[in-house]
C-alpha cells in the first residue's frame, strides 16, 4: 500500500460524531460475519444520537484519553481512546478501550501510531504497564501481538443475540510502544 499522509491529535468533544461514524463503519467491515444485520441496524444506526452523546461524554470524562487520526484535509479516519483499566488484572492499571480506524485506512501505520501516542500519555503519567481487549474472532488481534502484548486471559462477552469470547492482551513494557517523544504531548 502506497504511503498516506494523516496525523494525529487529541480527541476534542466535538469530534463524537466523526469518532461515532468511524467507530460503526469499522465495526460493520470487522464484525459483519460475527453479529447480526439487526445488531448494526439498531446499536448504530437507530440509536445514532445515543452513541454520540455517549462519546461526547466519554470524551469530557477525566481520565479518558483520546486521539484521532486526520487526513491532512482534517476528516477522522481513525481514533483510540484508553485510561484507567476497567477490569480486574491488577498487574495492568492503563487500558486501551478502543481503536478503529476506516477499512481503507488500515495497514497504513496509523494504529501503530495512535497505540504509540496513548502510550506515550500513560508514560507521561508514570504508567508503564497497558492491556486491551479483543474479541478472539477479530483478525485485527494479531496486530497487538505484532506490537509485543501478551496473551493474558479469555472471556465471554455478549453482542446482540451472541456470546462470544474476548481475550485480554497486556504489553509489560508499553515504552517500546513510543512513537513520538514524551515532550511532545
Amino acid at each position: 500500500m502506497a504511503p498516506r499522509e494523516f496525523s494525529v491529535r487529541a480527541a476534542v468533544p466535538e469530534d463524537a460524531e466523526a469518532i461515532t461514524r468511524v467507530h460503526a463503519a469499522s465495526w460493520r467491515t470487522t464484525y459483519a460475519d460475527l453479529v447480526s444485520p439487526a445488531f448494526f441496524d439498531e446499536f448504530f444506526d437507530q440509536r445514532l444520537d445515543d452513541r454520540i452523546a455517549s462519546r461526547e461524554a466519554r470524551l469530557r470524562k477525566p481520565g479518558v484519553k483520546s486521539w484521532v487520526a486526520t487526513t491532512l484535509g482534517g476528516y477522522i479516519v481513525g481514533f483510540i481512546d484508553g485510561g484507567p483499566a476497567r477490569s480486574e488484572i491488577p498487574a495492568y492499571p492503563a487500558e486501551l478501550y478502543a481503536i478503529y480506524l476506516l477499512k481503507g485506512w488500515q495497514g497504513t501505520g496509523i494504529g501503530r501510531r495512535l497505540t504509540g501516542t496513548l502510550a506515550a500519555s500513560f508514560m507521561a503519567e508514570g504508567q508503564t504497564r497497558m492491556m486491551v481487549w479483543v474479541l478472539a474472532q477479530n483478525p485485527a488481534r494479531h496486530f497487538y501481538e505484532r506490537l509485543g502484548a501478551s496473551y493474558l486471559t479469555t472471556a465471554p462477552i455478549a453482542i446482540g443475540e451472541r456470546t462470544l469470547d474476548e481475550c485480554a492482551y497486556g504489553w509489560d513494557d508499553i515504552s517500546a510502544l513510543l512513537t513520538i517523544p514524551l515532550e511532545e504531548l
